[in-house]
């Protein structure tokens, strides 16, 4: 738990939080826990997608919210600090375009 405050809070180093958390975090969510759980029922339930889903929106705001806040805190050139806030607010656009698209 001491890892997701200080991740939170957005005291670990920008490159860190943005590569490591964020392509780690997609890299488990979206490719090892799909294999993870195919293998465990050839059909799953409707309980494993809300799960599923549970922690694909848990890691994205985790992530979201302590690559912006390591950001905002980040010293070195302010060219990283804005790629990195405009990626967040580009992903963040792009799921509701997505979610309202659909209605």
């Amino acid at each position: 738990m001491r890892f997701l405050g200080k991740l939170w809070r957005g005291e670990y180093p920008l490159h860190i939080t943005f590569w490591c958390v964020g392509l780690g975090g997609f890299f488990l969510t979206v490719i090892v826990i799909p294999i993870l759980l195919r293998n465990i029922s050839a059909e799953p339930s409707p309980l494993t997608f809300v799960t599923g889903a549970f922690f694909i929106y848990f890691w994205a705001i985790i992530w979201g919210v302590a690559t912006w806040k390591s950001a905002t805190k980040y010293t070195g050139s302010t060219f990283w600090k804005y790629c990195a806030k405009g990626t967040l607010l580009f992903f963040v656009l792009g799921f509701f375009v997505k979610l309202f698209s659909n209605i």
